[in-house]
């Protein structure tokens, strides 16, 4: 996982918008970042609709469970249907249960049960069809 947050830096977040492929939605409160969501659109070569990729999406530990999470997410749905995607797929651990409920209540549903998929690590594939 230290590669992955080696490659998380601002230039490549700036890259991603430049290019209208990535997405940053952020939560804030009292001036503080408290949440973040981060994906792309994979689009075809007519760059209509597409599918999203939601790469990301956390709240600061002490503020979950507070409906922040559900926000951002939301947002990404609604973000997606403007940009007239089909489908939304994330993948998440087996092991967060806070975060498979949420996704289930907002219209996920697990499409495949990756076994030690990265790091060794199992992970689930969840989608939303728009």
């Amino acid at each position: 996982m230290e590669f992955d947050l080696s490659r998380l830096v601002p230039e490549m977040y700036a890259k991603g918008i430049q290019e209208r492929n990535e997405f940053n939605f952020v939560a804030e409160e009292n001036g503080k970042i408290v949440g973040v969501a981060t994906g792309a659109i994979l689009r075809g070569s007519d760059k209509e609709g597409g599918l999203v990729l939601l790469r990301g999406i956390c709240v600061h530990p002490s503020l979950q469970r507070r409906g922040i999470g559900r926000a951002l997410l939301n947002r990404v749905v609604e973000y997606s249907k403007e940009q007239k995607c089909h489908k939304i797929t994330l993948y998440t651990l087996p092991v967060l249960i806070p975060a498979l409920n949420l996704y289930l209540k907002l219209g996920f549903v697990p499409e495949a049960y990756l076994q030690k998929e990265w790091w060794g690590v199992d992970f689930i594939k969840m989608s939303k069809w728009l």
